[in-house]
């Protein structure tokens, strides 16, 4: 692990968000994933002048005190953390702000619930704020290399991307690495940090819902979801497993979601056609969320951990480089289906995970039949593998080393 693991690949986004961009950045995520201290290299470097937290419980009750004497105590370039502890300073805020019109007036940090609607359904700082997601430590920031390659994957040139020759086992521990910075920068037990920050941190963002949780069932239907992790989310199946009900699996799923602990990939699905299925597909945040010790899970889960993997290093790199237009998965009812599916500028890339060293023989199959139904929307497939070589399969199909996406 690289001393400089602090350099994250979102830092060039929020400095220039901070100074071309809208008067208010908001950085969301799931806790622990580094959200603070980002912040704080952002004011360290004087990209933002202030930095406060409604963690510190006397600024937090000051805040919910008199919220417009609060924001207007505070300086222009101001970072607030932890800001979904007090949504009553977002309507100061827009004040603030609209009164300066100018970029880098706010930092907000905090969970998701810091830029879910507030006010009758719409957002107080709606049209005002350039939002931010941040997950844990990708592979590249882990390696120190907190530079995005998804540019030249989806648009450019893959035989100019960098590649390492890797074996096997070495693809296996990357996808079962961490990326929680305290995990990844100490030698802390994994299964007991995953058993309390479940214990605690669930809890404390639940607090703000009106419904009690049975923490016995979300953790049971957390170790579920982490089963079918890579594929199809069914609900109905997972429930009769787990002897939750549905409307009970519903809602903490979409809490899981807000929270960004897992993620549910659309099925792409055209209004023209009923052959295309619609059902999501999971995909945990952190491989320390699917199992006690990832590295031990057996090798039949070991490609959809892989999957999972790739999954979230191009949605954080998209992420650097300002998102997309979609993430989905695709499948025909003639099981005809691919992985991910990126969308930006109204085209498509179909993208193909596999573990094996070698492309097998049929693995642009599935590409190739997506290619057929979307045919003029069709930018590129990809295979990502774990051999060496990039390779041209077709007319702009590649196979693509998974290294590619940190070398």
């Amino acid at each position: 692990m690289s001393a400089n693991w602090i350099d994250r690949g979102l830092l060039p986004a929020l400095r220039r968000s901070a100074t071309d961009g809208l008067p208010v950045t908001v950085l969301v995520g799931p806790r622990s994933c580094g959200k603070t201290t980002l912040a704080a290299r952002l004011v360290k470097e004087g990209v933002y002048r202030r930095y406060v937290s409604f963690a510190d419980p006397g600024v937090r009750s000051a805040a919910a005190a008199s919220p417009q004497l609060f924001v207007d105590s505070l300086p222009f370039g101001t970072v607030i953390d932890e800001a979904q502890l007090v949504p009553e300073v977002l309507v100061p805020v827009k004040s603030a702000v609209d009164a300066a019109g100018m970029p880098g007036h706010f930092l907000l940090t905090g969970s998701t619930r810091v830029d879910l609607p507030t006010m009758g359904g719409s957002h107080p700082l709606a049209g005002r704020m350039a939002r931010f997601e941040l997950g844990p430590l990708t592979a590249a920031e882990r390696h120190g290399r907190p530079d995005s390659s998804i540019r030249a994957l989806l648009d450019g040139n893959p035989a100019s991307l960098a590649v390492i020759d890797l074996m096997g086992a070495d693809y296996d521990r990357e996808a079962a690495a961490t990326g929680f910075p305290l995990l990844v920068t100490t030698r802390a037990d994994r299964g007991r940090w995953r058993r309390d920050y479940l214990r605690s941190v669930v809890p404390e963002t639940l607090s703000e819902s009106d419904h009690a949780i049975d923490h016995s069932r979300l953790t049971r239907l957390l170790d579920g979801i982490a089963g079918i992790a890579g594929h199809e989310l069914v609900i109905s199946r997972l429930v009769a497993d787990l002897a939750i009900d549905r409307r009970t699996a519903s809602r903490y799923l979409d809490l899981l979601e807000e929270m960004r602990l897992i993620r549910r990939l659309p099925g792409l699905r055209s209004k023209a056609t009923d052959t295309e299925r619609a059902v999501p597909k999971l995909h945990m945040a952190d491989p320390v969320l699917v199992a006690r010790d990832p590295a031990g899970v057996s090798d039949d889960r070991r490609g959809a951990l892989l999957e999972s993997f790739v999954v979230n290093e191009i949605a954080s790199q998209l992420e650097w480089e300002g998102g997309n237009d979609g993430l989905y998965h695709w499948r025909d009812r003639r099981r005809d289906e691919v992985d991910l599916v990126v969308e930006s500028d109204h085209t498509y890339t179909a993208i193909e995970v596999k573990r094996a060293r070698e492309v097998p023989t049929d693995a642009t199959s599935g590409i190739e039949a997506f290619r057929a139904r979307y045919p003029g929307r069709f930018r590129r497939g990809l295979v990502m593998y774990a051999g060496p070589h990039v390779l041209p399969l077709g007319d702009a199909i590649w196979a693509v080393p998974i290294s590619a996406l940190w070398a």
